[in-house]
């Protein structure tokens, strides 16, 4: 997954580093579903998060979210994991964004436009939110999309990445 190479790029890279992963991720959810439950989901740690990996986007594109309305609720999810009053809130947490990664532009709802809005959403953030960064995936992929289909990064050739995809979005985060 990308997850695990990205893990494991950053322990080969800072090997005296104590690591450890939780995932209270969600699929299928909003950004908005991300803003209003984050103190729950914090609850669910056994850690305060020192980082957090941050990717909505592609639910939100399909649900017809503003880029204005999707980089308020990014914000939010920030800020309800720097809420100390939370549960396994942490003030001084990192957060890498990762914009969407693209589905097929061939459906209309996919249209690449449309990823590359969010990402810009997600850099403005990043360029003014402290202890912020972005891999932007969107681009990546957009890039991507210059020479080879979809199809070659998809697994359901619709919206689901394959092993090319996880590795594209780990080189992104590590980058």
């Amino acid at each position: 997954t990308w997850m695990d190479m990205f893990i494991g790029t950053l322990r080969a890279k800072y090997p005296q580093a104590t690591i450890n992963y939780e995932n209270i991720a969600v699929g299928g959810k909003q950004s908005k579903w991300g803003m209003q439950n984050i103190a729950t989901q914090l609850a669910l740690l056994t850690k305060k998060p020192d980082l957090m990996v941050l990717a909505f986007g592609g639910n939100d594109l399909l649900g017809g979210v503003s880029p204005e309305d999707f980089g308020t609720r990014t914000q939010g999810i920030i800020e309800g994991l720097r809420n100390e009053e939370n549960t396994n809130g942490n003030a001084n947490a990192e957060v890498l964004l990762w914009s969407p990664k693209i589905n097929n532009p061939v459906s209309t709802k996919y249209l690449v436009e449309y990823f590359l809005a969010y990402e810009t959403a997600l850099e403005t953030i990043a360029k003014n939110t402290n202890g912020v960064g972005l891999a932007k995936v969107s681009s990546y992929m957009a890039d991507v999309l210059n020479s080879k289909e979809a199809v070659d990064y998809l697994n359901t050739n619709v919206n689901h990445g394959n092993d090319f995809c996880s590795r594209m979005i780990a080189q992104g985060l590590i980058t």
